[in-house]
C-alpha cells in the first residue's frame, strides 16, 4: 500500500505551488537531523520536511535549496514483515539502511537505478 511520496523541493515552492497552486494542507512539519540525512540520503545537512496533504495523497516535502545529483525523493510502503525485505535485500546486495525506533523499524533500499523504497511495518505506520 502506498503511504507518501517524497520529494525534494525549493522553500520558496512550498506555498507558492504546493499550497498556492495545488490546493494542498500541510498537515505537519520536521527536522530531518544531519546524522540520518547522511546515513540514509549521503547529505550532510539538518533539512527541514512538510508533510502535506492534496486531495487523498500525502507528500513528503525535504527543502533543499542546493542542487545536488543525491536527492530526498523515495516511495514509501507499508509491508508485514519489514526485516524480510531487508534481509532478502542484503542476499541480494542491493544498499540497504535499517533504521530502529521505539515503534519499530523502518529498512531503507535502494535499487541499482538509485530509486530508493522506505518500508515500514504496516502495524506501526498506521499508528502513528
Amino acid at each position: 500500500m502506498l503511504q507518501h511520496i517524497a520529494l525534494e523541493i525549493r522553500e520558496k515552492d512550498l506555498q507558492d505551488f504546493y499550497v498556492g497552486v495545488m490546493g494542498g494542507t500541510i498537515e505537519n512539519q520536521t527536522i530531518l537531523k544531519e546524522k540520518d540525512a547522511s546515513d540514509i540520503f549521503q547529505i550532510n545537512k539538518e533539512v527541514p520536511v512538510y508533510f502535506l496533504k492534496i486531495q487523498n495523497i500525502t507528500l513528503e516535502l525535504f527543502v533543499n535549496e542546493a542542487t545536488e545529483r543525491k536527492s530526498f525523493q523515495h516511495v514509501c510502503i507499508s509491508h508485514e514483515n519489514v526485516l524480510q525485505i531487508h534481509h532478502k535485500a542484503n542476499e541480494n546486495k542491493y544498499w540497504t539502511f535499517l533504521r530502529q525506533k521505539e515503534k519499530g523499524c523502518t529498512c531503507f533500499i535502494r535499487d541499482n537505478n538509485r530509486n530508493m523504497f522506505e518500508v515500514k511495518n504496516k502495524k506501526n505506520y498506521n499508528e502513528k
